[in-house]
């Protein structure tokens, strides 16, 4: 599944939002933290914990990703 992520930067934070499911976002402190919460966020938006972005969110702006399953 192909995502696109805005990611956003204010008051010594990050947060985002995906744009094509409607109310799922996250924030952290760090692009790190965001990138946890992301992942937690999709999992619990989509039922799915063990889905993964297939690469991690580097910076403010807007982001192309897919969501991978870990390797086992």
């Amino acid at each position: 599944m192909d995502l696109t992520i805005d990611v956003h930067h204010e008051d010594s934070a990050y947060w985002a939002q995906v744009r094509e499911l409607p109310g799922c976002f996250a924030s952290g402190r760090t692009v790190g933290e965001l990138n946890e919460a992301l992942e937690e966020a999709l999992g619990q938006y989509l039922d799915a914990p063990a889905l993964r972005l297939s690469a991690g969110i580097s910076g403010v702006g807007a982001h192309r990703v897919e969501l991978a399953a870990p390797d086992h």
